[in-house]
């Protein structure tokens, strides 16, 4: 088989594979690259502003205004539904059941996922230092205050 031969034949491959496999494709295109893509756009933006956007200050005094004790207290509730409270439970449901049903596949998926994510976020963290704008004292930060002065 000739060089020309193996290309073409490479390619008739490659075609059907991108046929039989195109929903697959688009929906890995929307669900990671596109992402992936804007967070590696607002990372640089990060980057070249020293940390910040021109826009972080207005919107963070205008959901200011609206501050209320009872809103600090949602806030903190879904933080911590975020991870503690949420992901962490509905992922050991998730490798539960998995593990029940041997499907060794969806299982290293799942861990790869957990733990990349975790790398991912530690890693931007670490990188990019972006430090939050400092206009007004934190309900947590007081309340943490509160804590170790009675201490």
């Amino acid at each position: 088989m000739s060089f020309w031969q193996q290309i073409r034949s490479f390619l008739t491959i490659f075609k059907n594979w991108l046929i039989a496999y195109h929903t697959e494709l688009v929906i890995l295109l929307l669900g990671v690259f596109i992402p992936l893509w804007i967070f590696g756009e607002l990372a640089e933006e990060v980057w070249e502003n020293d940390g910040g956007f021109a826009w972080d200050v207005p919107i963070l005094l205008s959901i200011h205004s609206i501050a209320s004790p009872q809103l600090d207290t949602f806030a903190k509730i879904l933080t911590k539904l975020g991870v503690f409270w949420g992901v962490f439970p509905i992922a050991v449901i998730i490798l539960s059941i998995l593990l029940h049903q041997r499907r060794w596949h969806q299982i290293t998926y799942l861990l790869v996922t957990l733990l990349g994510s975790i790398i991912i976020n530690r890693t931007a963290k670490l990188l990019l230092h972006r430090v939050r704008p400092h206009l007004w004292e934190s309900p947590a930060r007081s309340k943490e205050l509160m804590i170790i002065k009675k201490i």
